[in-house]
């Protein structure tokens, strides 16, 4: 099956460069395997050689996982940062509109 032996190829590529991998990149990669599992399942027996392609695409499983959540914990920051930065700017804009008036009813 070409597109499993393709999908070995990207998991290969994607363990080689981890460090320069971005999410896309991985979401791409999880897109394609859940492509070639659709197909798998709809084939039904699997041969010999699906099975060892599979067992060596499921080595690196474990190194893709460590980068997602990696990616993760770096978003996760970022909108941390984003909300405390937010916070700390409403504290000194003014909270009121522009078009009040203040009427003096002495006389």
């Amino acid at each position: 099956m070409h597109e499993l032996e393709q999908l070995y190829e990207e998991t290969l590529n994607m363990v080689e460069k981890t460090e320069a991998v971005n999410a896309e990149e991985l979401i791409a990669l999880v897109d394609q395997r859940e492509k070639v599992i659709h197909l798998l399942e709809q084939q039904g027996n699997l041969s010999t050689s699906q099975k060892e392609i599979l067992f060596k695409i499921s080595e690196h499983d474990a190194s893709i996982q460590s980068k997602m959540e990696l990616l993760r914990d770096e978003a996760a920051q970022a909108l941390n940062k984003l909300a405390k930065t937010r916070i700390h700017k409403n504290k000194y804009e003014a909270q009121y509109t522009g078009e009040s008036f203040f009427v003096d009813m002495r006389e």
